[in-house]
C-alpha cells in the first residue's frame, strides 16, 4: 500500500466511528419523533457512506468483497425513498438493521488493513 492509501485508511479509521455515531443520532431522533430534524444529517450520512465505499474499493485489496453481497446503492435508495415518503418506521429500520451493521462491517475491514 502506498502512502496515500495508508492516509486514506487512517482517515477511514477515524471517520467510520463518527459516521456510525451520526447514524445512531438519526435513529434516536426518529425514535423521539424528530424525523424532520434529521433530513440534513441523512444527506451527510449518505454522502459519507458513498465516500467510505469508494475508499474501501480503492484501498482494501479485495477485502471489500466481504460485503459485496449487499447492494449499497439499492439500500441508500431505499433509505432516501423512505424519507421522501415520510415512512418513519421503514427509515429507522433500514438505518438500524441494515446500514448500521454494514457500517460496522466496513470498520472491521479497515481494521484488517
Amino acid at each position: 500500500m502506498n502512502q496515500q492509501q495508508l492516509e486514506v485508511v487512517e482517515t477511514l479509521k477515524e471517520y467510520i466511528p463518527n459516521l456510525m455515531d451520526g447514524i445512531l443520532e438519526v435513529i434516536n431522533s426518529i425514535t423521539k419523533n424528530k424525523f424532520k430534524d434529521t433530513t440534513a444529517m441523512m444527506s451527510d450520512i449518505i454522502e459519507g457512506i458513498q465516500w467510505v465505499q469508494e475508499a474501501l474499493i480503492l484501498t482494501s485489496k479485495g477485502l471489500y468483497s466481504e460485503v459485496s453481497g449487499v447492494n449499497l446503492n439499492e439500500l441508500l435508495s431505499d433509505i432516501l425513498k423512505s424519507y421522501e415518503d415520510e415512512d418513519i418506521i421503514l427509515a429507522k429500520d433500514l438505518l438500524k438493521y441494515e446500514l448500521l451493521p454494514l457500517t460496522d462491517k466496513f470498520l472491521e475491514i479497515v481494521e484488517k488493513m
